[in-house]
């Protein structure tokens, strides 16, 4: 029977690799199908160099939003695991909990920022127009008559901004409820007697990342209120 067995197991691993080759190559093949189309046309239009900026702008934004979000995550579970309590009395149930996924916490140290980071490089690269308007940004020379800026900061600076600190606050957002939910399983935070205990080093790095996401809030508001001119 397990010499029957081994050659089919070996055939459907063939044939799920050959299935998955397929898929991968005729994508591929969409993929630059897609992209030689698109050289063509703006070649034949004579504005290739329009192409070349769009691809280098989505690529330089992948990156920075990659960077810009995986980062900060990876340094807040860095900073986490290095100031957490070697040892801490939690309960019976959270400590076989603890125990169970204490291997994988080294894993999702790199996991969750990459992951994290790459979603994070997709929304910025999305913005590529608005990041090479602000680049380019010029004076209309007219201005509003409430703040008496020009109307080329509304048009071409406000959304930049605006979007800067959107993606700011959602990165300290994204990291803090990283670190409670880390905190918690780690033992950093625990609850004990029906009260909330916290060790120093965790209070010191809530409060920082409350405090910074606290700053991100008022720029928010202070920006809103050119926005709010504009609505």
């Amino acid at each position: 029977m397990s010499e029957h067995r081994a050659p089919r197991s070996r055939a459907r691993r063939i044939g799920l690799t050959l299935i998955i080759a397929i898929v991968v190559l005729c994508a591929l093949i969409f993929a630059a199908s897609s992209i030689v189309t698109e050289i063509l046309w703006y070649r034949q239009l004579g504005a290739i160099r329009v192409l070349f900026t769009q691809w280098g702008a989505t690529a330089a934004l992948f990156a920075v939003g990659f960077v810009g979000f995986g980062g900060p995550v990876w340094l807040t579970l860095w900073i986490e695991a290095r100031t957490r309590p070697m040892y801490v009395r939690t309960a019976g149930a959270l400590d076989r909990y603890q125990q169970l996924i204490d291997p994988l916490r080294r894993v999702a140290r790199w996991l969750l920022p990459v992951l994290l980071g790459i979603i994070g490089g997709a929304i910025a690269s999305g913005q590529w127009k608005t990041v090479l308007l602000w680049a380019h940004s010029t004076r209309v020379g007219r201005t509003d008559p409430v703040f008496h800026l020009d109307l080329g900061f509304y048009m071409f600076r406000l959304p930049f901004w605006s979007g800067v600190v959107s993606f700011a606050g959602a990165v300290v957002l994204v990291s803090g409820i990283l670190l409670l939910i880390v905190a918690y399983v780690g033992g950093s935070l625990r609850i004990e007697s029906g009260r909330l205990r916290i060790a120093k080093a965790m209070r010191v790095q809530l409060a920082v990342t409350a405090g910074v996401y606290a700053l991100l809030l008022a720029g928010r508001i202070w920006i809103g209120r050119y926005q709010t001119l504009t609505d």
